[in-house]
């Protein structure tokens, strides 16, 4: 088959799982992606972040970590070989390996793929960078899933210092972190600390969303 079917294959993956919310037939085409793009390029860079998003939707569609975690591995075996150490398209699997690691309860391994994929990010485009975002978000996540709740909640809180750098202070994607900041401080036993913050959320997301909307139900 034609190597311009790859993007085709992508973009109908894409449309199946993020709109139509239908991930089985999302991995068939990822699958045909990837089977095209060996008998055309081999296993290059390009395959290695297919491999990826078909990991992506093992993990959160499916649940199917081990899967997951066997397709992230390829990925990253593969980037070792060809990309350089400090190349930016390696945050991605990094990312992703740090989520399945949580799911799979290998906390301390999940970190070391988070503090790698988050220093990679911030070489790359800087500390305050929208990028830098999803990997010092997870990263704060397994901190806090340690019980290390001093250091995730350092990273919480400069997480929302650029979400809100990034959309603004009144926007729901703001809210939204700022509720994880407000989980972990109570978790911290800092309720005094963690009320302010969660009442502004709210008062952003009943401006943004309105009283009625689901998330109140």
């Amino acid at each position: 088959e034609h190597e311009s079917l790859i993007d085709v294959h992508k973009d109908l993956a894409q449309l199946l799982s993020l709109y139509l919310q239908q991930p089985e037939e999302a991995v068939m085409h990822l699958n045909k992606a990837m089977e095209i793009h060996r008998e055309h390029f081999g296993l290059d860079a390009d395959y290695a972040q297919l491999l990826a998003l078909t990991a992506i939707e093992e993990t959160y569609s499916w649940q199917r970590y081990d899967q997951a975690l066997e397709l992230l591995q390829q990925a990253k075996s593969i980037q070792d070989r060809l990309l350089d150490p400090e190349d930016a398209d390696r945050i991605l699997v990094l990312r992703d390996l740090m989520n399945v690691h949580v799911y799979l309860g290998n906390l301390e391994t999940a970190e070391q793929y988070g503090r790698e994929a988050l220093e990679l990010a911030e070489s790359n485009y800087g500390p305050m960078h929208a990028n830098v975002h999803s990997p010092l978000y997870y990263l704060a996540r397994v901190l806090v899933a340690q019980g290390r709740l001093v250091e995730g909640i350092s990273l919480f809180e400069r997480d929302l210092e650029l979400v809100q750098d990034v959309y603004g202070t009144d926007h729901g994607i703001t809210a939204a972190f700022s509720l994880n900041l407000a989980n972990a401080l109570r978790r911290s036993g800092r309720s005094r600390d963690a009320l302010p913050i969660a009442q502004g959320a709210l008062a952003i997301l009943e401006r943004t969303m309105g009283k009625n909307h689901s998330r109140y139900a």
